[in-house]
């Protein structure tokens, strides 16, 4: 009986253990998709300016872009370790 007790507290350990690294990642997910936020409110907001200048400066356009697609990117692997907690 005792083997029984002390085997299910083992994997309960391990439950726990996983659960609490599963929440670290999580909260390190979540300052990292707040920063995203930020920088893509940033890029807008260039984006705009740029909108309405006319496009001289490209390589300011292409920061913008590629701002853009990193925030599209980290919200996709948001959307995952949501679908994979559930």
């Amino acid at each position: 009986e005792h083997r029984r007790v002390n085997k299910r507290l083992e994997l309960l350990e391990e439950n726990v253990q996983q659960l609490a690294d599963l929440t670290a990642s999580v909260r390190e997910l979540t300052v990292s998709v707040g920063n995203l936020a930020e920088k893509q409110g940033d890029m807008v907001t260039r984006v705009d300016a740029l909108e309405k200048a006319p496009a001289k400066n490209w390589g300011t356009l292409k920061t913008g872009i590629l701002g853009a697609v990193a925030a599209a990117i980290g919200s996709g692997l948001v959307a995952a370790v949501v679908a994979f907690i559930r």
